[in-house]
């Protein structure tokens, strides 16, 4: 349901900033005199993305590309006037500029003015540089539209998406406890796919931000994300020993640190959902780590463990199964450490 509120929200804003910055485009190079008003539109229209990072950049590339792909076209149009040489400079404009997006996959704008250049037999140098400036011009009101019009930053998004994938641990916490406790929980199937979709988004954005991209602990957004996907990684530990490991604890295995387990349960589960807020900027005051180290603290007190010593293949199935929810209590408990020092510093997030 997250995901669709989204998913929607990021529609209505992309069609809003595209819509304005067509008009504005169209609206400029007409009052400036130019005739090339579809390529400045075009232009403009394909340099907006989801993102203000993404679209800055965007925007630099479109016009390095145009510059490019400008001199590339009259250079083979001088080189090969007439109609006779149409198709063969075609030939060689596309290939030189397919050079350059190999070479720089960013600029893969380059081949457009390059071709259209190429195939306009009367083009001259007046002309092919109007078409240059008509797309730098549409690129250029394309970014203002997007830093203007109900922006978003990368960093918001990624800290969007980290926030929901935090959610989708939360989730399948509360399933990897219920499965410790006998009860029925949460499809884990169900939050997997979840969690790969939003964990998919937040790497990607993390990767592109260029605008503030560390948090105020001097870590980076890209930090965050794997940090997440180890919580995510503990969590299904938990999650596989409920699911496979129940029957292998004792009777009193399980009375002992049943209601230890529920309380843990919830508590972890709170702690989630603050931070859930916390990096969706709904509070701004992280959750209090030191509150999670004491509830699982307890919880391994209440457990009988194994013998110091001993090797795995000498402890029964129930020694077996308490040594590997000991070690799922650990790593839950130093992942959310690491969260905890990657947000304490955080007491404000930027929008």
């Amino acid at each position: 349901m997250r995901l669709d509120r989204w998913i929607t929200r990021d529609v209505a804003r992309v069609v809003l900033q595209t819509a304005v910055a067509a008009a504005a485009t169209a609206l400029v190079v007409r009052a400036i005199g130019l005739d090339e008003v579809s390529f400045a539109v075009i232009s403009a229209l394909f340099t907006i993305r989801f993102n203000s990072d993404s679209t800055l950049r965007s925007g630099a590339n479109r016009i390095v590309s145009a510059l490019v792909g400008t001199l590339i076209g009259l250079a083979v149009v001088l080189a090969y006037p007439g109609a006779y040489h149409a198709l063969g400079g075609l030939v060689i404009a596309c290939a030189l500029a397919s050079v350059v997006t190999t070479l720089r996959p960013r600029y893969d704008y380059t081949v457009v003015p390059a071709a259209i250049i190429a195939l306009d037999l009367g083009a001259d140098v007046g002309e092919a540089l109007e078409q240059a400036l008509a797309i730098m011009i549409g690129a250029l009101i394309g970014v203002a539209a997007t830093l203007v019009v109900w922006p978003e930053t990368g960093r918001a998004r990624a800290l969007r998406f980290l926030a929901d994938a935090v959610d989708d641990c939360r989730r399948l916490l509360e399933a990897g406890f219920k499965g410790l406790v006998g009860a029925d929980g949460e499809s884990g199937r169900a939050v997997a796919a979840d969690f790969t979709r939003h964990i998919a988004y937040a790497r990607q954005v993390a990767g592109e931000t260029r605008y503030k991209p560390r948090l105020s602990s001097g870590r980076s957004l890209v930090d965050a994300v794997a940090a997440v996907e180890r919580l995510w990684n503990t969590l299904v530990i938990l999650d596989r020993i409920g699911e496979e490991r129940i029957d292998d604890f004792s009777g009193d295995d399980v009375a002992r640190v049943h209601d230890r387990l529920a309380d843990l349960s919830a508590a972890t589960s709170e702690h989630l959902s603050r931070l859930v807020d916390f990096m969706a900027s709904r509070t701004q005051t992280p959750p209090d780590f030191g509150a999670i180290v004491r509830e699982i603290a307890e919880v391994e007190e209440a457990m009988e463990a194994p013998p110091r010593f001993a090797q795995a293949d000498a402890l029964d199935e129930s020694g077996r199964a308490i040594l590997a929810l000991r070690f799922a209590l650990d790593e839950l408990r130093r992942v959310l450490g690491e969260l905890a020092a990657l947000v304490e510093a955080e007491r404000a997030p930027s929008p």
